[in-house]
């Protein structure tokens, strides 16, 4: 029956090609209607192409086979957008006098401008979403792209991303509008992912390239998958130079990394890269499956990170960093110096990671993390498995990876909390190791009430170990106290089988070959089987820190 169908719809297909009563882009089967229920909204009827077969199975598409996935094309041109009224570009924009040189006066809309992307069907906006980005200058002069409904990424469109490239400045961002929609100003782009993982491909929205920079404002970016290498970011990648800003109101909800490779929202990588995550801003809900390192942001290979007061909850990592993973790279005068910013109102809550390090934020290779008043780090965790390797569950810091020509990792706080994380190992707060440094300017680790209470077997608060110190490197994993408090924090009873040291440092834990310096602050009310502050005296230079410690705040 149904093979009879569909030859009787090919007959009546050929027949109005040939009286060209249709367009080609006309040819779509009956629309198929997938309701969701999450607070993003309903979700418009779908349409498809004739020559796809899919199936209906319990909320899943599933293609026939990952093979007969086709490269994307456009099927509307920018004027059948324009005569559908989905694609409303304004006539004029007035274009200011910049600092690169650019003259005041009246250009035309595809020199930059304002265009809307008004209710269509979900192939007709993500081809206006498509010339909109297309069509705006390559010289730097904004182009403000106003969405006024959701949509949905039509299958044909995994396998792909939307690319910005060089010289573009596009602001995406979303508009409520009487009558259209749901009776919000938050607009969700969601990428159709609903069938199988292995037939997903690459169904990340944005790819941002070198020069090029996407804000987005009021705008939900929901569910994309990325399985296949090179798969760089789950939702969004950035590179080589490019710039990423998400504003007020804006999310990156459900966007998942597979195979081994980083950052389940945004993976952003190279030397001038930058990413911002500004008030408002919320990335929840996003993972890294395998190895990969970063369930919410990655940043590599000397980009940067700046979040102001943005809120990264719910999101986990197979590999390092529930959150957040910061990692530089290369040698010597070449090394490339990833960096993040923690800058005041932003919350790291609820984050994991499996047997790994950093359950809310992991420091690599001589990466920096700086972490101002005002920053929450709060109930993130890595596996309860009691492993070496599972540690860090607030922050984690490794130092170099290979020699010590690389620069070690950094941790400054200059103030904040990080409380009421745990770790299966060590280092509830924090874990420092490899020649990595942590300074702590101010702020608190852990707090006055149960909840605020981090832990971990060794170091409740702070565990400070050699783990295995890199090749020919001379520098200790250091911790320096300059100000601020560690309070409350406890270190699980337990014994370890093989060495049978029992656990301690509810506080502060310090293996051999570490250091730790306290010039002011406060250490106290931390619980442990053998001490608020303890250290293995098995090195002379340790012990003699140590004794500092001591001498302000024996316990």
């Amino acid at each position: 029956m149904l093979q009879k169908m569909k030859r009787s719809l090919s007959i009546l297909l050929v027949i109005a090609l040939l009286v060209g009563l249709f367009p080609m882009h006309a040819l779509a089967a009956p629309a198929v209607g997938l309701g969701l229920s999450d607070d993003y909204g309903a979700v418009e009827v779908l349409d498809y192409y004739d020559e796809w077969e899919w199936v209906y199975n319990e909320n899943e598409f599933r293609c026939p086979s990952e093979d007969e996935y086709i490269p994307y094309e456009p099927q509307y041109t920018e004027a059948e957008l324009i005569a559908l009224g989905v694609l409303e570009i304004a006539p004029t924009d007035i274009v200011a006098a910049s600092a690169d040189g650019f003259e005041a006066g009246i250009a035309p809309a595809s020199a930059g401008g304002i265009v809307t992307i008004n209710t269509g069907t979900s192939m007709q906006m993500f081809d206006a979403l498509v010339a909109a980005i297309n069509g705006a200058p390559t010289n730097g002069l904004l182009r403000t792209i106003r969405l006024t409904d959701d949509f949905r990424a039509w299958p044909v469109h995994n396998r792909t991303s939307i690319v910005i490239n060089g010289g573009r400045n596009i602001l995406l961002e979303g508009v409520q509008v009487p009558g259209v929609g749901p009776n919000r100003a938050r607009r969700y782009f969601t990428m159709d992912t609903t069938g199988t993982v292995a037939n997903q491909g690459m169904a990340r929205h944005f790819r941002i390239h070198a020069n090029a920079t996407l804000e987005i404002r009021n705008i939900g970016l929901y569910r994309s998958v990325v399985t296949e290498a090179p798969g760089y970011g789950g939702g969004v990648y950035v590179w080589s130079g490019g710039h990423f800003i998400m504003g007020v109101n804006s999310e990156i909800r459900g966007a998942r990394r597979a195979e081994t490779l980083n950052g389940g929202a945004i993976d952003a990588t190279g030397s001038g890269t930058r990413v911002t995550l500004n008030n408002g801003a919320v990335i929840r809900n996003n993972h890294t499956v395998g190895t990969g390192s970063g369930g919410g942001v990655s940043v590599l290979n000397g980009a940067h990170l700046t979040v102001n007061g943005a809120t990264l909850r719910d999101n986990t990592s197979g590999g390092r960093g529930g959150a957040i993973y910061v990692s530089g790279e290369s040698t010597g005068a070449g090394a490339r110096i990833s960096e993040a910013w923690l800058n005041s109102g932003t919350v790291i809550v609820n984050n994991r990671v499996g047997e790994s390090t950093g359950g809310g934020v992991a420091v690599l290779a001589g990466a920096r993390l700086t972490m101002r008043a005002g920053v929450d780090i709060f109930n993130n965790h890595t596996s309860e498995q009691y492993t070496i390797n599972v540690v860090g569950g607030g922050v984690s810091v490794h130092g170099v990876r290979a020699s010590n020509t690389e620069a070690p990792s950094y941790f400054i706080m200059y103030g904040g909390t990080i409380r009421g994380n745990s770790a299966g190992w060590g280092g509830g707060g924090v874990h420092v190791t490899q020649s990595a440094q942590f300074v702590m300017h101010d702020g608190t680790i852990g707090g006055p009430n149960a909840a605020d209470r981090n832990r971990g077997t060794y170091g409740g608060g702070i565990m400070v170990s050699a783990n295995a110190r890199a090749a020919g490197s001379t520098v200790d994993a250091t911790f320096t106290m300059r100000g601020g408090t560690i309070q409350n924090n406890e270190a699980l009873n337990r014994t370890d089988p093989v060495s049978h040291v029992t656990s301690g440092g509810g506080g502060l834990y310090l293996s051999s070959a570490t250091r730790a310096i306290m010039h002011d602050g406060t250490i106290t009310g931390n619980i442990a089987p053998s001490g608020g502050v303890y250290g293995v005296a098995s090195d002379q230079r340790k012990s003699c820190e140590l004794y500092h410690v001591w001498r302000h705040h024996k316990q």
